[in-house]
Formats: C-alpha cells, structure tokens, sequence
C-alpha cells in the first residue's frame, strides 16, 4: 500500500457518509409518510425532516470546503477549479459538474420542504404530500451515492479521490506518495467564468424544486382521489413562485447567451434551453389552471394535467442533459457518466406514479400498473429496449389522450361561451399543444437513438415559424380574457368598451410596420410576403396587449395596486416578446461583406477582418482594431468605433474590448462586448485573432520543413504559399545548375506577392541560397529536391514582430432589444406582487 502524503482523506469520508444520510433519511421519510399506523407519527416526520436537512447542507458545506482549500487528490475538485482561479467563481466550480448540480438541486428540495412542513404542520396533506417530495430527494440524493450494487453503479460522487477515478488510477503519476506536491486542477470551464453563470444555475434549479411543489400536491390528490379544490388553495402560492423563478432563471441564461456565448443572440432553440422553457410554459397553464379552480369550481382534469406535466418535462430536460443522449446538438449538456439507465428510473417512475391514478377504469388501471414493468423488464432483459420504450410510450400517450379528450369534451358545453374562465381553459389548451410542438422538435436526437435514425435537429428558422402562429394565438387569448369576466359577457359590448384602445394599437402598429417590415423587410425567410404578415399581426397583437392590459391598471383603485400584478405580469411577457421579434428580426449584421479567403482560417460571410491600424465602414460606423492586450490567460482587444462627420473626420463613439480566453488546459473562448443604447445595442466578437505577443517576438522562428508538388498551397500563420512552377539555368563554365522555384503568396488582404528561393546543384552537391522578404516576415529555403517524386523541401521561418497583426471579427446590431429586458422585469415584479398579494390574503 502506498503511503500518500498530504491527502485529507477524512473529508471524502464525512462526505460520503453524509450523501448516505441524506439518502437514507428521504427514503425513511417517504416510506414514514405513507405509512399507515395508529400512532402519532408528527414528531418522527419532524426530526427526520431536520436531519435530512442538515445532512445536505453539510454536504453542499464540506464541498464548498474543498474547493476553497484546494484539495485537488478530489477528482470532482480537481476537474473543476485549479490554483489561478478568481475565488468569484467558486460556487460556479461547486454546479458546473453533473454530481455539484444534482446537489444544488437536492439543497433547494431540502430548504422546500422544511417549507411545506411548516406550510401543512396541522393539515391533514402534510404526510401525502411529504411523501413524494421525499420520494423526488430520495432519488436525486441516489446520483450522488456512487455505490456499486451487484456490479450496477448507482450515482456518481463527488467525494471520489482521483487516484481512484477509472481514468487516472492506472496513470503513473498517482502511483507516488508525493505527487500531490506538483498537481494542479484541471479549472472552470472558461464559458462560466461569467457574473451570469453564478446567479442563473441556483436560480434555475431553484425553479426546478419548486415544480415539484404542485406536482407533490396533485400527485397526493390523485391517489387520494381527491378533487383539485382540496388542495389548490395550498399548491397555488407554490405554482406562482415556481412560475416566476424558473422564468427568471430562463431568461438569466438568455442574458448569459447574449454577454458571453458568440453565436450572437439570446436565444437559439438549443434542446437544453427548449427542455427548460417547456417546463415555464406548462407552469405558466398550471398556475392559471389552479386559479380557474379556485374562481370557478371544477376543470379537475386540466388542473390535474396542467400541474402534474412542469414536473415530468423537468425529469425528462434532467435525462436529456446528462444521460450524453444530445451529444453535440447542445452547448449545455453535461457528458455522460454512466447514469443513463438511473435517470431513466427516475423519469418512468413517477410518470408511472402520475398516470397510473388518472386512469379510470379500474381493469384497465391494474393492466397499466402491471403490465408497465413487465414489458419494460422484458425489453431489457431480452435487448429490445427501444421497442420496449416505444410500446411503453405509447400505451401512456393513450390514457394521457384519453384523458384530454374527456377534459375537451366536459368543458365543450362552456368552452366558447364569452367568459374569462372559457377563454383561459382554451389558452391552457394551446400552450399544451405549443408546449407539445416544441417538445417533439428538442426531442429529435431521443428519436433518432431510440430508432436508429438520422433525422436533422429543426433549425432556428423551423422554430420561429412554428411558434409565431402559435404566440399571435396565445396572446389573443391572454388579451382577450382579461377583459371578460367569470360571469356571462357579451362579445360586442366588450368590443364597444375597448374600441378606442384598439383603434389606437392599430394605428401605432402600422407606424412600426410600414417602415421596418413592409418598406424595408428583414431577410432570409422574412423576406417572404406571408411571414411578413405574420411579424405584422405578432407586433399588432402585442401592441393591442399592451393598450387593453393597460386600460385594466387604470381602473383598478389606487388603494388595491397590488390586484395589478396580473395585468403587469402580462404586460412583461408582451414585452418580453416584443423586444425578441423585433431584435431578431431586425438584427443587422454590420460585418456581412463580400470578403477575400484568408489563409488557414475558417471564416463565414459575416465577419470581417481588421488589420491592426486600418479603419474601414461598418454599417454606421467606421471601425479600427487599435490594441491588443493580454491580461493573465485573457487577451484583450481594444475596438475603437467612430462616427464621420460631413467634413470627413472621426470623431469618437465608443470603444469595445472583446476578449479570447487563451486557457493552456481547455482551449481558447472568445468572450464578446456590448455597448448598450437606449434604441440599439452593437454586438462585436473575435472569431479568430493570433495570440502572439508581436511586442515581444524575437526574430526569426525555428524552420519548419514542407514537402510539396507543384500545384500545392502551403498555409501559414498569415500567407499561402503556392508552388506555381520552377526555373532552371544551366551554367557554362563549371556545369553548375540552378533551379528557381517560383511561389506566389496571398497575403490575409488577397493582395499577392512573388517569392524566387533557389537552389544551385554544383559538382553534385546541392547549395541553397536563403531567401528573405523582409517586409512580410518570411525567409524561405530551397534546400532539396527530387526528381523521381517531382516534389520539393523548403523550410519556412516566420517573424512575428515585421508581420502584420490581424484580426477576423463579427458585428451585430440589436435594435430595441432594452424591450425585453425591460418586459423580464415587469413580469418577475407583476408575478412577485401576484404572490404576495397571495400570501398576504392567506395570513389574513
């Protein structure tokens, strides 16, 4: 046994122990709560709730811990922080991984449900509900185990010790005592070392615990056979909370996207983000779900499937983020470590719990509840696991369609009666069915390895094609119910009512679309006369919102201002949608210009490159790349903007310093810069740049040897060097022979140059002759050659310091773009002041 030095084994001992007690006291728990027992059992589920607690806290402490202290024999330590790390970015290294995320996640349950232990302390769904809460930790808490059973790995921990980690236990350097005295860690990701990446995955995952909330309490009514009404009063401040975290959460990854991501823009249909969107959407029909319950008794069966289905589609973005199942289709997917099939426990267990209950004849329920595992267990005991899952799914779709239907056709008698409540069932339904489309399209690459296919992922362009019809029709509806009442209404007296304010949004709608989208239409698919429409009727439906929504603020009382976070809420989500059709559409690409091929780099028709002192005209702008900086691993690139007056001078507009992240052990990661204007913001972004230090080159490079033919192109740092052809001259007096070999060079401009390296073959004896062009940084020579191969050797040496600094860069204009960030605001405070409106009328 080697004697390691330095190691502080005691910490992965504490850890594990408390991962196990966390574990084991949710499983207790959730088998306590549902236990059936003549004794008073409160006292036991309150302890039980206390240590649980306590155990995850220690656990997310005792990491912390570690990172803090270095303590890099921890594989989970060492793969996500090292020594030069800014300690801002710490409680990024503590969820950057999958085991440090599961934990954030299995924090925010325990603080939850200390929460609804208070909440329902006297109430007789204290133990129901409790009881699928701990269920839901019992399980997260298990991916972090990292325990074999029967050769099965259950969880990964983040408490294992490197040298025992499969990649590196067999690796030389672990094998001595010391060799903690030279390691270092691997580091954070350089795409998370950003304010954003701090603050938006602890508020995600909080909206993601807080789903589980409502789910607990409609899963509980459902085996209880309890109607909605028993328990909505209960679930419904949780649903507003879990609506208004998870929004905010989404769309604090959208700002992250924006500020650090260089695919310019906030929001690409990435599957991770649409499978954290689908959740938010569903939250959004089960919160007003619950309040139409809680106006108007009845819609059981929307409120029950509306509530239940944020949770579900949260454990299936849980298995598409970390089962490896996207591979390369999304930036966020964490890899996989071997967890696949105990995510997919966890999903099919509680979609098995969930759908079981709502089934209800009671033949056809003890087929589902028998039958489900049968044919799940066989599919994997006899390697058809795809056919298992696929006769699995759709046996459940049936019951779920079932079950919608029967909704349909019990609400069809008052579906289109002009009521608010008729009017937010059928707004429920279609984001359902908006929430389904998006679904199908993110889970693509689940088709395509269940089935074996090859199905491309839909494009960004498929996404907002689908989704404007279904938005325009999702805002009507919103719009339109908010000035009905839950009593009997008659369409045209609404009508008459709100003529001017609708008169009104006309007007302004056409003054925004003749000029921007009639006049002067985007490109690309926009271009085309029926999705120019569409953007017209999406913008004249979001002004008309914004008006009606407004109209109801003003005749709400001053004394009662806190009933107006409804309409609020709906204004920032207008807002909210505003700001993204029309940035999107009207994004402008300042750097789109015909452009020369630069040598060895891969460019696209958007950028541009900019040798350093040129000025050249983008868009409104006239740009100069100035400096170049480097600053520990960043460099940093100072973009100078100006504007051209008349007389034709510069005058200063502002300044830009976009960066590239040059990080030894990851790579490089360009990290972009925005100026932020009331109307505009401009986007800029280095898509390639050369890292050397110009100031700090040292002459020639050592030679590199090429081998080429004619006809072939050699690439270098800033040329191509093409063998064109070769010259030879036959001496008289001493049989000598020369042999020119002709290059033409193309430099990162496009403009050419020749270069003539020669090679004299006297008394059979080969002499080269070194050829220097001194203005391009560049000696070349002709050293061999051979005739059997017709090829060619020549060595190249480059000189930074004499050659030009360049760099290819991407410029965007974001126009009114502040509307969204201003409709996130509006919403999270309307939603908030919905909650505490709540919440204060309940302690009332």
């Amino acid at each position: 046994m080697i004697p390691y030095r330095g190691e502080h084994i005691w910490a992965g001992q504490w850890g594990h122990m408390l991962v196990i007690l966390s574990f084991v006291s949710a499983f207790c728990l959730a088998l306590l709560c549902v236990a059936k027992t003549k004794f008073n059992l409160k006292h036991w589920i309150t302890t039980g709730v206390i240590i649980h607690a306590i155990s995850v806290a220690a656990v997310a402490g005792l990491l912390i811990f570690m990172l803090l202290q270095h303590f890099y024999e921890y594989q989970y330590v060492w793969q996500h922080s090292n020594s030069e790390m800014d300690m801002r970015y710490i409680f990024s290294c503590l969820w950057e991984g999958q085991e440090g995320s599961f934990l954030l996640w299995l924090f925010w349950n325990s603080l939850l449900c200390i929460g609804v232990w208070y909440q329902l302390r006297n109430s007789t769904l204290l133990k129901p509900v409790l009881s699928i809460l701990f269920l839901i930790q019992a399980f997260i808490a298990s991916m972090l185990l990292g325990v074999y059973v029967l050769d099965y790995k259950i969880g990964s921990s983040p408490f294992l010790l490197l040298r025992e980690h499969s990649d590196f236990m067999h690796l030389p350097f672990v094998k001595s005592p010391e060799y903690l005295n030279r390691l270092d860690g691997r580091g954070l990701n350089p795409l998370l070392m950003n304010a954003w990446m701090t603050i938006h995955p602890p508020t995600l995952f909080l909206g993601f615990a807080l789903t589980g909330i409502p789910f607990a309490f409609a899963l509980s009514g459902l085996w209880q056979s309890s109607k909605p009404s028993m328990w909505a009063p209960a679930a419904y401040p949780w649903a507003i909370a879990a609506m208004a975290v998870l929004g905010i959460g989404i769309l604090m990854g959208g700002a992250w996207a924006y500020e650090a991501l260089s695919f310019g823009g906030f929001w690409a249909w990435d599957p991770v983000e649409n499978s954290s969107l689908v959740p938010w959407l569903l939250m959004v029909a089960g919160t007003h779900a619950i309040l139409l319950n809680l106006r108007k008794k009845g819609s059981n069966a929307s409120t029950y499937i509306s509530t239940i289905l944020p949770f579900l589609t949260v454990l299936y973005s849980t298995f598409l983020t970390r089962s490896g199942i996207l591979g390369n289709a999304s930036v966020h997917a964490f890899t996989d470590l071997g967890m696949t099939g105990q995510l997919l426990i966890y999903l099919i267990t509680f979609v098995y719990l969930a759908v079981a209950p709502v089934i209800s004849n009671s033949i056809a329920r003890a087929a589902y509840l028998v039958l489900s595992p049968l044919v799940l267990i066989m599919a994997a005991v006899y390697q058809h696991i795809p056919w298992g899952f696929y006769i699995w799914i759709s046996y459940t779709l049936i019951h779920l369609f079932i079950l919608v239907y029967s909704w349909f056709i019990a609400s069809e008698n008052h579906l289109f009666h002009s009521q608010r409540s008729s009017f937010m069932r059928m707004g429920i339904l279609w984001i359902l069915l908006t929430s389904a489309m998006i679904l199908f399209f993110t889970s693509v690459p689940v088709i395509n390895t269940l089935f074996s296919k090859h199905y491309a992922p839909p494009s960004i362009d498929t996404y907002n094609q689908w989704m404007t019809p279904m938005v325009i029709l999702i805002l009507f509806l919103m719009t339109w119910a908010h000035q009905l009442t839950y009593s009997k209404n008659y369409a045209l007296q609404v009508l008459y009512k709100i003529r001017w304010w609708s008169l009104l949004a006309l007007a302004i709608a056409i003054c925004i679309c003749v000029p921007f989208y009639i006049l002067n239409p985007p490109k690309g698919y926009y271009s085309i006369w029926y999705w120019q429409l569409g953007l017209c009727v999406l913008v004249l439906i979001c002004i008309w919102g914004l008006f009606l929504h407004l109209r109801n603020i003003l005749r709400i009382k001053a004394s009662v201002w806190i009933e107006t976070g409804g309409a609020l809420a709906h204004i920032g989500f207008i807002l909210v949608i505003l700001g993204a059709v029309m940035s999107t559409s009207k994004k402008t690409n300042l750097t789109s210009r015909p452009q020369a091929e630069i040598p060895g780099i891969k460019t696209n028709a958007g950028s541009i490159m900019l040798t350093r002192g040129d000025t050249v005209q983008l868009g409104p702008y006239w740009v100069t790349y100035a400096q170049k900086k480097r600053v520990g691993m960043d460099v940093f690139f100072t973009i100078q903007y100006f504007h051209k007056t008349a007389s034709q001078q510069f005058i200063p507009a502002f300044t830009l310093q976009p960066k590239v992240q040059d990080n030894p052990r990851m790579g490089k990661a360009a990290d972009p810069d925005t100026k932020h204007f009331l109307s505009h913001d401009v986007y800029t972004h280095v898509a390639y740049a050369d890292l050397t230090d110009q100031t700090q080159a040292q002459g020639y490079s050592q030679p590199v040897n090429m081998l080429g033919h004619i006809g072939d192109t050699i690439s270098l740092r800033q040329y191509l060097l093409i063998l064109d052809s070769i010259r030879t001259q036959i001496g008289n007096a001493d049989s000598s022979m020369r042999v020119t070999l002709v290059l033409r060079g193309i430099d990162v401009k496009g403009s050419e140059f020749m270069a003539y390296p020669t090679l004299e073959i006297k008394n059979r004896m080969l002499i080269p002759k070194p050829y220097e062009i001194k203005d391009k940084g560049l000696k070349l020579v002709f050293w061999n050659i051979k005739p059997e191969a017709q090829s060619f050797e020549i060595t190249v040496q480059e000189n930074a310091a004499l050659q030009n600094d360049f760099i290819v860069m991407e410029a965007y204009a974001f126009p009114f773009i502040n509307i969204l960030w201003i409709g996130v605001m509006v919403m999270a405070l309307g939603t908030f002041m919905t909650l505490f409106k709540y919440i204060f009328k309940s302690s009332s």
